[in-house]
């Protein structure tokens, strides 16, 4: 029996799709931990699995192993892309002595969205206002306050859902997990925050 085992590859969390060599496997008789950048880290217990199976039907290109589980916390759909075999990363996995034991998948315990899209739905109408606000500010090529109030407030937004109990009530459905879209929770300010200092750059350096 196998102490461990590891594996470089890409992963899929919810509707994310992370490349290789972004995510990387951890395998030992007691936990499976899958962390992807930038999306976040999903650990399980043999009791939180439900089984391991072969996910994808492009070898080489897309093909992977799909973790069933239970934790009503992550995403239904998460996978690990990986380049060699799935059916022998499985059995490599049987070799740590990690034996699924859930019952449940989460897919089968909830349905539906976990977000109130009437929420987001104004966020986004919001978003398209400033960037407007923006294009009238300035005349030239360089970004209006409208594109740098648009990206703070959706930097502060997803930030606030993940962090902030009563924004999170505000955006999710009642008895649901802000944790289920944490990949995207993770991934959305990384990116606006990335633009933000970039166009803010831009803007100072065009006042100039």
């Amino acid at each position: 029996m196998k102490e461990g085992i590891s594996a470089r590859g890409g992963a899929r969390i919810g509707w994310l799709n992370a490349t290789w060599p972004s995510a990387h496997l951890k395998v030992h008789r007691n936990k499976l931990i899958l962390n992807v950048f930038l999306f976040g880290r999903y650990q399980f217990l043999p009791e939180d699995v439900v089984s391991l199976k072969k996910y994808g039907l492009i070898p080489l290109l897309g093909q992977g192993v799909r973790i069933h589980h239970s934790v009503r916390e992550y995403p239904s759909r998460i996978v690990f892309w990986c380049l060699g075999s799935p059916v022998r990363l499985i059995g490599r996995i049987r070799e740590t002595g990690f034996i699924p034991s859930g019952r449940l998948p989460v897919e089968e315990s909830r349905s539906g969205s976990p977000v109130r899209w009437q929420a987001f739905l104004l966020v986004v109408v919001l978003w398209n206002v400033l960037f407007l606000m923006g294009e009238n500010f300035r005349g030239d090529r360089g970004p209006g306050p409208g594109v740098l109030l648009g990206l703070l407030m959706l930097t502060l937004v997803t930030t606030g859902i993940k962090h902030y109990g009563p924004l999170q009530k505000i955006f999710m459905k009642e008895g649901r997990d802000a944790r289920e879209i944490g990949a995207w929770l993770n991934f959305l300010p990384f990116l606006s925050g990335t633009m933000l200092v970039i166009m803010l750059v831009q803007y100072f350096s065009g006042t100039g």
